[in-house]
């Protein structure tokens, strides 16, 4: 009996079906099923992980997005204070008219209207006792003064001006111009009997101009509103708003100088408002941008989610269902090969025994490996070409992590710890505190990280320039997370900017040293040479006739313009009396002498500037600025009746402006006519040289048939701009 069963047992396990991955293989089925679950969980995950930088990537745009508007509200506030303060410091130009000292109304009306003519807005005399205008530059000289507040920007205004105050008016309508303007207006203090003021009427187009010239995206709306929420203008539809009353979200409290407000603008349509508050002025510029512009890279990347989540559900179920037979197949391969490992006393599978799918996935394996090798060793390359040191600052655990280039660059050993603290320490003393400020605001405000500082290096104590920039990387609720740097060292560049600057100041010292020589010996030696021309043609009068006579008289008159030729050229080659006189002095003296002998009237004005204070190397260049742009008024601006020079101070920044109303000519224009050139000349290529070296710059504007106005503007130190 025994013997019989087992044989039945023996027999029973022969007539039984080999297993299959496909039936009832219970490994086949669990693979089957991990397989699909894996496959699930993973696509899930990437879904889910897709949906968080989608919503990442959205609100950092929709950040950015409010961060240029804010931008752009601050640089169009800066743009409107400046327009501001030139006219300011026109009106301060004509209040110190020598005409108004000498009683001479009639006259300064005639000036004031040319004034009015080339700078495109209105000038108005006003008598602050009686409230009335003594003349306005719209009318001419024989209308009568208009009565009352014809053009007043309001009681307040007039009692500042009554004490000497300049005075900006908020937006008010003009009965005599018909229509809302802006009055900005100066007392005339001595000049005017400190009983008058003189105003501009501004109207609210010239605002719209800066708007239209400023640099915005298609669907913001900017407006300039003043302190009692009037629209001063507005980029879109600015006939229909400008004059009226803004939307109350439109303004931010006093004293606030920036928000973000959002609300439904004038229109009707909800909106976002980046406001911030000029600070020369103190109206508000809001920079607005419809709500379904910044909601519409939302809806559309959850749309797009919703979408790829449908395509990936697919594709996973797809690639479970295919890849699940081959994969069970394999993994039973792999049961059997582990099992004739077990059974057998060899250490390792022969090449023989392995299933095909185990030579695919070393082969894949091994493709994979030397790939990663690869990118690492380009990356390692890009960065040892570039020369750039890399840091990482985690801001929540406050590690931090330097690159070995990045030691390199600051001299500092692995032993070091990285740290705030010690990159500090490194920096030159007199650049740790700005740098470390920078620091602060980069994490705190978002401000761009973009400087170069010198440090000190660990290893040697040597100077070394360093150019640092980092950005900023924050959560989905807007808090610092890390910040990512790279550095460079650039003192090779600084070097070699150095030396160019030198190898400057040098040809310029060089050419006044020559110029120096070449007046001397003008003065010198051809003038003593014309001298004892003049003696003996003195001599040899007597001995010659009536008829040689009037030659020699001839020649003497040409000999002594020959002498006043000579001796002006060489003032001209070097004006020594800079030293001696002032530059104020002989700048004032040269455009009296060119006035003479062009017949091209020079109003030349200095506002709030004391030249004679400024250093040697900014007064040479200031004077040769206006000598070089009055040869050019003489050599090209046909037509030319009338010169302005101003030469005035906002802040540290020096301007001189040169205008003339000749003929113009056209900057962009491919060919010019021959004559009318002056952006290629020796002459301003001299100016541009002398105002680099000092670190000032050139600006050149001109119309044909308008005229040419020079722009020259120089950095003054803080001891220079106190002065």
């Amino acid at each position: 009996m025994r013997h019989d069963s087992s044989m039945r047992t023996k027999g029973d396990a022969r007539q039984m079906p080999a297993p299959s991955p496909e039936t009832s293989d219970r490994g086949g089925l669990s693979v089957r099923a991990l397989l699909a679950v894996t496959i699930g969980t993973l696509a899930f995950l990437a879904l889910a992980m897709s949906g968080i930088i989608v919503f990442r990537l959205v609100t950092s745009m929709q950040a950015n997005a409010i961060k240029d508007m804010d931008s752009a509200s601050r640089d169009i506030g800066l743009t409107i204070d400046r327009e501001v303060a030139g006219v300011t410091n026109l009106l301060m130009a004509l209040a110190t008219s020598e005409n108004l000292r000498q009683g001479d109304v009639e006259k300064f009306y005639r000036k004031a209207t040319e004034v009015s003519r080339r700078v495109g807005f209105r000038f108005v005399l006003r008598d602050l006792r009686t409230n009335e205008q003594v003349f306005n530059t719209a009318f001419p000289w024989e209308t009568p003064p208009a009565k009352g507040n014809a053009f007043s920007p309001g009681d307040a205004a007039l009692d500042a001006l009554r004490s000497g105050k300049p005075v900006l008016s908020d937006v008010f309508f003009g009965p005599r111009e018909k229509r809302s303007i802006i009055a900005d207006c100066v007392p005339l203090g001595e000049a005017g009997g400190g009983e008058h003021a003189i105003c501009a009427a501004l109207d609210l187009d010239v605002f719209a101009g800066i708007l239209r010239r400023s640099r915005l995206e298609d669907n913001w709306i900017v407006t300039i509103i003043d302190h009692k929420g009037a629209i001063v203008a507005r980029s879109k539809d600015h006939e229909k708003f400008s004059g009226g009353q803004a939307a109350s979200f439109d303004l931010i409290r006093p004293g606030v100088p920036a928000a973000i407000v959002r609300g439904v603008n004038v229109e009707g349509v909800p909106f976002v408002w980046a406001n911030r508050r000029t600070e020369a002025t103190g109206w508000v510029v809001g920079v607005g941008v419809p709500q379904h512009a910044l909601d519409e890279p939302m809806r559309f990347g959850y749309g797009g989610m919703l979408a790829a989540g449908f395509v990936v559900a697919f594709g996973a179920a797809l690639v479970g269902h295919r890849a699940s037979r081959p994969f069970a197949r394999s993994m039973r391969e792999l049961r059997d090969a582990v099992s004739a490992f077990r059974r057998e006393s060899e250490p390792a599978l022969s090449a023989a025994r392995r299933p095909a799918s185990y030579r695919e996935i070393s082969t894949v394996l091994a493709a994979a490996s030397a790939e990663l090798l690869a990118v690492e060793d380009r990356r390692r390359y890009i960065h040892a070409v570039a020369e750039v040191g890399i840091w990482q600052w985690d801001l929540l655990t406050g590690k931090e992590i330097w690159s070995d280039r990045y030691r390199e660059i600051i001299g500092v050993s692995a032993a070091v710890e990285p740290s705030l603290e010690n990159f500090l320490a490194l920096v030159h003393p007199s650049d740790r505190p700005s740098v470390a400020a920078a620091v602060r605001r980069h994490i705190s405000d978002g401000e761009d990280y973009d400087r170069e500082y010198r440090i000190l290096r660990a290893d040697t104590g040597e100077e070394r320039w360093i150019h640092a920039k980092a950005r900023l990387e924050r959560d989905r609720l807007g808090r610092p997370l890390r910040v990512l740097g790279v550095g460079m060292d650039v003192t090779a560049q600084k070097d070699a900017q150095r030396e160019r600057d030198d190898l400057r100041r040098r040809l310029m010292r060089a050419q006044d040293d020559e110029r120096l020589r070449l007046a001397h010996e003008l003065h010198d030696e051809t003038g003593q040479g014309l001298a004892a021309a003049m003696l003996d043609l003195k001599r040899l009068e007597p001995a010659v006739s009536a008829a040689g006579r009037e030659l020699l008289d001839r020649l003497r008159t040409q000999l002594d313009d020959m002498g006043k030729s000579l001796h002006r050229v060489a003032r001209e080659l070097r004006p020594t009396s800079i030293d001696d006189l002032g530059l104020a002095r002989v700048l004032a003296d040269h455009c009296t002498d060119w006035q003479e002998r062009f017949g091209i009237d020079v109003d030349y004005q200095c506002v709030n500037v004391d030249l004679d204070s400024l250093p040697g190397d900014m007064r040479s260049a200031i004077y040769r600025t206006c000598q070089e742009a009055l040869t050019n008024v003489a050599r090209h601006a046909t037509g030319a009746t009338d010169v302005g020079i101003i030469v005035d101070r906002i802040d540290n920044t020096l301007r001189l402006t040169i205008e003339d109303n000749g003929c113009g000519f056209d900057p962009n224009a491919a060919g010019r006519p021959r004559g009318t050139d002056r952006t290629g000349g020796l002459g301003l290529a001299g100016i541009r040289e002398r105002l680099a070296v000092i670190g000032g710059e050139v600006e050149i504007e001109s119309s044909i048939g308008v005229g040419t106005t020079i722009f020259a503007r120089m950095t003054l130190s803080t001891k220079e701009a106190v002065s």
